[in-house]
């Protein structure tokens, strides 16, 4: 090899480490900025409704209604919704991960943009804001029509004539 091809590939490396420790400390500087604008996922103290788990079922049992369109259909299961507990304890940004239909994913989002503020995980011994995954349970088996209880069809009229002549 001769030198100029050395010296080409030494400058095309250093060129190369030169870009990524750019990049790197681009990043890091970034992180450093916006340090409150992060959402910790793992985390040492978990987000608490108020009152804790019992309060927090209370408080379903009291603002959820169960879909009429569900309840006509039999629909139950768990809905689960995802959310954001800022280092205030505000509910942030809900969405549904799992719905299961018959308005129970809408209603499921309803109650928890209802919910009082939480108390906020920590990481750290500082409070931080945190991502939490809430399932709710819609029981179909207190809340579903049995056939019987439900309206009739009404008869179509040129059948029932045809089959039901005096």
């Amino acid at each position: 090899m001769d030198t100029m091809t050395i010296n080409k590939n030494t400058l095309i490396l250093f060129t190369a480490l030169l870009f990524l420790t750019a990049t790197a400390s681009a990043q890091s500087v970034d992180t450093a900025n916006h340090a409150e604008e992060l959402l910790f996922v793992e985390y040492e103290v978990d987000p608490e409704f108020p009152g804790g788990l019992q309060a927090l079922h209370k408080f379903f049992e009291d603002n959820m209604q169960y879909p009429q369109l569900a309840a006509e259909n039999c629909i139950g299961g768990r809905v689960y919704v995802q959310f954001e507990v800022d280092t205030d304890g505000t509910v942030l940004n809900p969405k549904i991960l799992r719905d299961i239909g018959g308005g129970c994913g809408e209603e499921a989002l309803r109650v928890v943009g209802l919910m009082p503020k939480w108390k906020p995980g920590r990481f750290n011994g500082e409070v931080v804001k945190t991502t939490f995954l809430l399932p709710i349970f819609f029981d179909k088996e207190k809340h579903c029509k049995p056939l019987i209880e439900r309206d009739p069809p009404e008869p179509r009229t040129k059948w029932w004539k045809r089959r039901h002549r005096n």
